[in-house]
This record gives C-alpha cells, sequence and structure tokens, in this order.
C-alpha cells in the first residue's frame, strides 16, 4: 500500500507540474502576481511600520523571484517523493534514480512549454528545476538515513556514548 501511495503522489505531482506549464504565459504571470500579493499582504500585517512604498517594492520584488522560487519548490517536493518511491520499491541507489528522473522530467517539463503558446524553454529553469530535485532527494535520503539508524538502535548508541 505505501508503495502505491508513494508511486500516486509522485505522477500526481508530475501532473501538477506538467498542468502550471501549461498555462499561458498570461496565467502564469497572473497567478505569480497573486501569490507574490498574498505574501507581501501577509508581510506588511507583520511589519505595519514599513511605509507603503516599501511594500509595493517587496510586492514587485516577490513578483520577480516567486517564479524561481515556484520552480525550486514544486521539483523538491517533487524530488523528495521520487526518492521516497524507489526506495519503496527497493531500487538500489534511490538517490540517483530520482536524480535523474527529475532532471529528465525538468529537461522535458520546458520542451513541453516550447509547445505551449506564449511560453518559452529556459536553460536556467532547468538548472533550478534539477537544484529543487536534489534538495529534495537530499532531504529524503537524510530522513531515510536517520530512520534507518533509529530502527536499527544505532543512535541511541551513539548519543550514549557521546556523553
Amino acid at each position: 500500500m505505501k508503495k502505491t501511495v508513494l508511486l500516486a503522489l509522485s505522477v500526481a505531482t508530475a501532473a501538477a507540474i506538467f498542468l502550471f506549464s501549461a498555462q499561458s504565459k498570461v496565467d502564469s504571470h497572473a497567478l505569480s502576481e497573486r501569490v507574490a500579493s498574498v505574501v507581501a499582504t501577509q508581510l506588511a500585517k507583520v511589519d505595519a511600520l514599513r511605509p507603503e512604498s516599501a511594500n509595493r517594492t517587496l510586492k514587485l520584488l516577490f513578483e520577480e523571484h516567486i517564479r524561481k522560487i515556484a520552480h525550486v519548490c514544486e521539483y523538491a517536493v517533487f524530488g523528495f517523493l521520487l526518492h521516497c518511491t524507489y526506495a519503496a520499491f527497493h531500487k538500489k541507489r534511490p538517490c540517483l534514480w530520482a536524480l535523474a528522473t527529475g532532471a529528465v522530467f525538468g529537461i522535458t517539463d520546458e520542451l513541453h512549454q516550447l509547445l505551449t503558446q506564449t511560453r518559452d524553454a529556459l536553460v536556467g529553469d532547468v538548472a533550478l528545476d534539477a537544484l529543487g530535485v536534489a534538495l529534495g532527494v537530499g532531504l529524503a535520503a537524510g530522513i531515510l538515513w536517520i530512520a534507518r539508524l533509529r530502527r536499527r538502535g544505532r543512535l541511541r548508541k551513539r548519543a550514549l556514548t557521546a556523553d
């Protein structure tokens, strides 16, 4: 059951990324603008003393970078799920398989954008996608490594001997 759930989550994440890539440039920018506006509004509530002009500048900054942050975050989730899926299926070297799958998917995602009206394929986006996958894979590998140590009782022994 765990394998099926992880596989389904990985496929669903890939589908969500594909659907975001299928958006027109106008729709994609509008979504980025809405997200940036929400973030800037929430930050303005936290820092009510900031002048309104600074809040507008902050919103513009978020609009500029929100798309890059989104690339890294969505692919980090994807990389995390890919690593967990490969590990659940007892694939040897799940880190390498997840990195390769995520990187190839990032490349095909950018090629897909070439076929989408008003969208462009950018090498920089492929690099951000790969960075996101690497972060997600690293996080998953670290969590699974710690869980393995705890199951074997080594983590407690190391903590006791350190005292």
